[in-house]
């Protein structure tokens, strides 16, 4: 990174990150023999176990712990990895800084709102406490992604709190619901405030039904020219909620308000690859400046790529403003879908034959204009 100047940290925390990395990297792990607390309950376990134990269950949860030992953005799914799928069962939640999930708005006509034979109907408020038997409740938005993981026709099981009562385990059946990612409000404030307002809620692909991989871009594009044609004067983006996605989405939706002249674009984020410190610079291009007052409204659940936008727009723009609560502070990028095979004996165990593993493949700087 040397000659590139100062970069901006995303968040003060990525530095203890950067410092377990580093750790792993000088001393190799890989030699199983320096687990000496697990070969000593192993061989206890055969000396002094009365049955037979689960070698196959064994091997995917100790594989679990030790990818979540490395931080709290890695995780392995035992469920097919989609990252451009749109099936789900048609309800939203918010999560807390406990990492509780509650639901706050259900679908009409989606799974979501189906009334079960014992009479359950799930509620505006009612807490997700597990998906598919894993404990999501104290658990970050990348294990609600793996738990729930699955296209069409994937069943899942939530386990449902309501008002700290245990209502039980309900099953339901992912289908195809495509949700805008752009929605576009003219004189948000009130007729003739000449003030536009879009929310975006997602960086990331996305598959139509008919099978076709699309980008919000397309959405946003749409948005900003009715944005022009209605001609206002200043725009409210709404970032709340956003967790993020593609970098190559950013660097298209940056360049509305990251000034910059001709289509050789500017650089606005770096990727640092852990492993080889090799950088990639993704740069703001592909539409003209648009030199209007922008307001950014952000919280909690603003991360990723759509925290590297805020971070672009406050370095860069002079009209821009931040209104919200402290936003994700997510500073790493992952490699996704990494698909890895079980190759121990075969068992009971209601487990998969093929998962998928997230990493953390390195960390996200923004540039420093100066």
């Amino acid at each position: 990174m040397k000659g590139k100047g100062w970069k901006w940290l995303i968040v003060l925390a990525l530095v203890a990150t950067v410092a377990l990395a580093a750790g792993c990297y000088q001393t190799p792990q890989g030699d199983l023999s320096q687990y000496d607390m697990l070969k000593q309950v192993v061989g206890i376990i055969e000396e002094q176990y009365g049955g037979l134990y689960d070698v196959d269950a064994a091997d995917v949860i100790l594989s679990q712990a030790l990818v979540d030992s490395l931080d709290k953005f890695s995780y392995l799914s035992d469920g097919a990895y989609t990252q451009a799928s749109n099936a789900n069962i048609g309800f939203t939640t918010t999560r807390t800084i406990y990492n509780e999930y509650f639901v706050i708005s259900i679908a009409p006509g989606m799974p979501a709102d189906d009334t079960f034979e014992d009479g359950f109907h799930l509620e505006r408020g009612d807490e997700i406490y597990a998906i598919n038997g894993n404990r999501i409740r104290g658990l970050g938005s990348s294990y609600w992604s793996a738990y729930s993981a699955g296209g069409v026709g994937t069943q899942v099981t939530l386990t449902i709190y309501r008002d700290g009562v245990l209502m039980g385990d309900y099953t339901y059946t992912k289908v195809e619901q495509v949700i805008p990612r752009v929605y576009y409000v003219k004189d948000v404030y009130a007729d003739g405030s000449e003030i536009g307002y879009i929310k975006l809620t997602s960086f990331a692909l996305y598959q139509t039904p008919d099978g076709k991989v699309l980008s919000p871009v397309t959405e946003f594009d749409t948005a900003m020219a009715q944005f022009h044609d209605d001609a206002q004067k200043g725009l409210v983006l709404d970032l709340r909620g956003n967790g993020g996605g593609s970098v190559s989405v950013l660097g298209n939706i940056a360049s509305y308000f990251v000034p910059h002249e001709g289509t050789e674009g500017i650089p606005v984020l770096e990727l640092e690859y852990a492993k080889t410190g090799e950088i990639y610079v993704q740069k703001a291009a592909g539409h003209d400046y648009v030199d209007v007052p922008i307001t950014l409204l952000v919280d909690g659940n603003t991360a990723s790529a759509a925290e590297a936008l805020v971070g672009a727009c406050r370095a860069y723009n002079p009209h821009a403003t931040v209104i919200g609560s402290d936003t994700y502070g997510k500073g790493v990028f992952q490699s996704t879908g990494i698909k890895v095979k079980d190759h121990t004996k075969e068992s009971e165990a209601t487990f998969e034959d093929t998962y998928y593993l997230v990493l953390v493949a390195g960390y996200y700087y923004i540039v420093d204009p100066s």
